[in-house]
């Protein structure tokens, strides 16, 4: 049966799990929202990772603790709740899907916090690179931290909306920055917070954001739509555990096939050998007994 619990961790009070049916989880997922938005915002995100039987691990994202490094700290926050988690669940790997600033918090978690390799992928939901600026800086003399030697999928999804969002550090940018290493789904047209559910009957920080944004750029609801259901779509994908499981077990497979003929094909080249030699000692023990004969 499946269950959320509220966790303390050290430096991430109040962390909600959500526990698979099974009991024994095909994987683990991280879900960081965005600036100051409730965990309620992302029950669809939630409810299509625990049909994977995947243990969800959603975040509260406080920008205002603590107020240095907020984004940073919060990144090896994740990190050490993984390390801890990790027997719990009997899990290696894990996956972060984050939205807004918790997509950039998911990257920095990537460039600076998976030296174990144990983040497996990473779905960034129109991330903003702000405050500070991290992978997009282009000032002279300005160093960006590294996401290309990194070894975690990645994929990004970018709206192009946002109104404090400033499209040189929107996910389009943060892809151009890192040579296309990453794939980018284009939702042009859709708000900035499309990817977050609706509360019926509550005046909430995404329904103010969806006015103003809708005011300012004349969003289409459609595209929202399709946004979400998008975004829906790639995380299944991303982050389904069971996907990569097979293909490695497919490559073993093969690479076993290709093991027995190889070790075969030697077999019977020892087989010829042990022939030619045992018909080259016949002959000689031939010849030796007629030369006695003469």
């Amino acid at each position: 049966m499946e269950k959320s619990i509220q966790r303390d961790f050290d430096g991430m009070p109040s962390v909600t799990i959500d526990e698979p049916r099974t009991r024994t989880p095909a994987g683990l997922t991280f879900v960081v929202g965005a600036a100051n938005m409730p965990v309620s915002k992302y029950v669809s995100i939630k409810n299509v990772l625990l049909k994977m039987d995947h243990v969800v691990v959603r975040l509260f994202v406080n920008v205002a603790r603590p107020i240095r490094n907020n984004h940073r700290t919060k990144a090896d926050n994740i990190h050490c709740i993984f390390k801890e988690l990790k027997t719990e669940y009997r899990v290696e790997r894990y996956n972060i899907v984050g939205h807004s600033i918790g997509g950039k918090i998911a990257l920095l978690v990537a460039a600076l916090h998976n030296k174990d390799h144990s983040l497996r992928a990473i779905v960034a939901l129109d991330p903003c690179d702000q405050s500070p600026t991290e992978f997009t800086n282009k000032a002279k003399g300005a160093k960006n931290l590294d996401l290309m030697s990194s070894d975690v999928d990645i994929s990004l999804t970018h709206t192009g909306s946002g109104f404090f969002i400033k499209k040189e550090h929107s996910a389009e940018v943060i892809q151009r920055y890192n040579r296309s290493k990453f794939k980018l789904v284009k939702h042009f047209g859709a708000a900035h917070m499309a990817y977050c559910d609706e509360e019926e009957g509550k005046m909430s920080w995404k329904g103010l954001m969806d006015m103003v944004e809708k005011v300012n750029d004349d969003k289409d609801p459609e595209k929202d739509k399709f946004a979400k259901k998008d975004a829906l779509e790639l995380i299944s994908v991303k982050c389904n555990s069971n996907v990569a499981q097979k293909a490695s077990r497919k490559i073993k497979k093969s690479t076993k096939g290709v093991m027995k003929e190889v070790t075969g094909i030697f077999s019977d080249m020892e087989d010829d050998a042990k022939g030619i030699s045992k018909s080259f000692t016949t002959k000689m023990a031939a010849a030796n007994f007629m030369s006695k004969l003469k």
